[in-house]
């Protein structure tokens, strides 16, 4: 199954071959014409759309690796002052 904006381009490509196999002044020229701006502003707004959702993607991935990061150091926090209590003797460590 074709995406969208695969579909989109094909009958786009179809409308100008169409459209360029009409003669001049063929009342079916202006017809196309139309068509194809419509296809065209459509693919458009499809591709923006696609980048868009690609931006939100990396962005989303970048807020995950900070938040990993934070939780990361978190836990080396942790496992350090695990670490200085069972040196110290004690059994708790002491509250971050």
């Amino acid at each position: 199954m074709a995406l969208p904006i695969e579909e989109v381009l094909a009958e786009w490509r179809e409308a100008e071959r169409t459209r360029d196999g009409l003669p001049p002044g063929d009342p079916q020229r202006d017809e196309m014409e139309r068509r194809i701006r419509t296809l065209r502003r459509t693919y458009r707004g499809l591709a923006r759309s696609i980048e868009h959702s690609y931006a939100a993607i990396d962005n989303a991935r970048d807020h995950i690796e900070a938040s990993r990061a934070v939780l990361r150091r978190a836990f080396e926090a942790e496992e350090e002052e695990r670490r200085r209590a069972a040196a110290d003797g004690t059994s708790e460590p002491a509250p971050i």
